[in-house]
């Protein structure tokens, strides 16, 4: 598998993440979990997914970084 092919599956990787993001607010939405799922899980999610987000955390490592790394080493 050559690099292209790498960051092909990551970003389709970050496309399921946002899918399950859907699904989850969707899932929760008015009810009695919804304030837990949108302060916990739904942020770690989005981190986990791209450098660009709204909330002040952030992920020891996201889809983004991943990226970077591999079109870095492309770059040596």
């Amino acid at each position: 598998m050559d690099t292209y092919e790498r960051i092909e599956l990551l970003e389709d990787a970050r496309e399921h993440l946002q899918q399950a993001l859907d699904l989850i607010r969707e899932a929760v939405d008015d009810t009695p979990v919804e304030d837990y799922a949108r302060a916990y899980i739904i942020p770690t999610l989005v981190m986990a997914a791209r450098s660009e987000h709204e909330y002040l955390g952030s992920q020891p490592a996201n889809i983004d970084e991943l990226i970077r790394a591999f079109e870095g080493a492309d770059e040596d």
